[in-house]
């Protein structure tokens, strides 16, 4: 049996422009939610729609935080086509990745993800050229936050808010269904707002995201509760690289799991477990750019 059965892409862009390759992180955990740290796996990445570029890379290693990173595009016998000829121009472009944690042959796949933009550019290429006039990073401060996601193109993405808000919140004071449950990127900007409307009004009665709806800061008053994929993120790309002064105790996402459970995760350990609504948590607000 597998035990690997969740990995998620963290940041799927190149902002040095001459690399021949698409960087690729995720973050590798078990069935449990805890982090795979220290082990060697198989990454099988596919370039789509149909197949134009298929390539394997045997003896990937996860570091001690659980996160495996590679730059598709490096493998010097891929399975199938060449990368350099990929025309990223002629139609939409997908990845799709599988693992293979018992290194025996036997891929699971981790689903597909389509690029909303050339990914990189190349100095020879089929296509047209690409430049980019941003410059901006994960890590940089910008736009009033810090950036924890940038997208193919370099330019937009999400920053958190660089603090904490002040003490903790809970999700919510009573059992109820607010149908907050976006868990992707972008997604927690819908999960907000379907919270507190869902509160009838009342919005005391969804403090974690009403807090952070309700927020003017850094002269942006946009800001919304992560999605559990966006605060996922914001675990991996700025608290373990020891950006944005997280504490290490438990976050509320904005992702509702049952009428009286909601996603929380652990910032001393990285796992996402279902958390009691009525028990208060830190929040950490954000918005998109």
């Amino acid at each position: 049996m597998k035990r690997i059965t969740f990995a998620l892409l963290l940041l799927f862009c190149a902002t040095t422009f001459a690399q021949d390759g698409i960087n690729y992180k995720a973050l590798i955990k078990d069935n449990l939610g805890a982090v795979v740290a220290s082990q060697t796996i198989d990454v099988n990445a596919d370039t789509g729609p149909t197949d134009v570029y298929v390539e394997t890379h045997t003896g990937a290693t996860t570091d001690a935080n659980g996160i495996v990173i590679l730059t598709i595009g490096s493998v010097i016998t891929p399975t199938l086509g060449v990368f350099a000829d990929i025309d990223w121009g002629s139609d939409t472009h997908s990845l799709k990745v599988e693992i293979d944690i018992e290194q025996d042959g036997t891929f699971v796949d981790l689903g597909t993800t389509q690029f909303m933009s050339v990914p990189y550019a190349l100095h020879s290429k089929p296509a047209e050229s690409v430049t980019s006039t941003c410059t901006l990073s994960i890590g940089d401060t910008y736009q009033g936050g810090i950036i924890f996601y940038l997208d193919g193109s370099g330019c937009h993405g999400l920053v958190a808010k660089a603090s904490n808000e002040t003490g903790v919140y809970k999700w919510s004071t009573t059992n109820f269904s607010t149908w907050a449950l976006a868990n992707g990127i972008f997604g927690g900007a819908q999960n907000t707002k379907k919270s507190i409307a869902k509160a009838l009004d009342n919005s005391s009665l969804c403090p974690a995201a009403d807090q952070c709806e309700g927020l003017s800061d850094g002269g942006f008053t946009d800001w919304y509760l992560p999605s559990k994929d966006e605060l996922d993120m914001m675990y991996v790309n700025l608290h373990l690289q020891g950006l944005g002064g997280f504490s290490n105790l438990s976050y509320w996402s904005s992702t509702e799991k049952y009428i009286n459970f909601a996603w929380v995760q652990g910032f001393y350990n990285g796992a996402q477990v279902n958390g009691v609504k009525g028990v208060a948590g830190l929040v950490r607000a954000v918005r998109a750019f």
